[in-house]
């Protein structure tokens, strides 16, 4: 390895508050500034709350947008917009331990059976009783727990 391998000033980085990284505040996170798309933070069980993005028309049909492992909403940045202008009632909910929704420090609240019980209780708290539910990788298997159970 030789100096064309490491970023450029990485060897006068430290204490140079220019080469810093600034941490990007909650309000400037996705959906920042998107027109149409609310946030707010929904209770669901054991103290948790959810971060949530709702978008379209509140009479319209749900649809449900659960991410994948390590994920957040942002993955749906492309579609939360084209869906609401479709007519539907779009939730795009942060799972549990990821984006700004709460990390609880219990390992069995990452269970998937946990955050089956996470999104059902989502879907109660913002009385949805009937949705469709699109997941990614695990978002999908929490929706296809969703379908079963119901």
């Amino acid at each position: 390895m030789d100096r064309r391998d490491l970023p450029s000033g990485a060897h006068c980085a430290i204490g140079r508050a220019a080469d810093r990284i600034r941490l990007i505040a909650a309000a400037e996170i996705y959906p920042a500034r998107e027109p149409g798309i609310a946030v707010r933070f929904v209770p669901v069980h054991d103290g948790v709350r959810l971060r949530v993005l709702e978008a379209g028309l509140r009479e319209g049909r749900p649809i449900v947008l659960l991410h994948g492992w390590g994920a957040s909403v942002y993955s749906y940045r492309a579609a939360i917009p084209p869906l609401a202008a479709a007519g539907f009632r779009v939730i795009a909910a942060e799972l549990p331990g990821h984006g700004l929704s709460d990390k609880p420090p219990e390992l069995e609240q990452y269970t998937r059976e946990a955050m089956i019980a996470a999104a059902n209780a989502l879907l109660d708290a913002l009385d949805v009783r009937d949705a469709v539910v699109v997941g990614v990788s695990m978002g999908g298997a929490i929706a296809a727990g969703l379908a079963i159970e119901h």
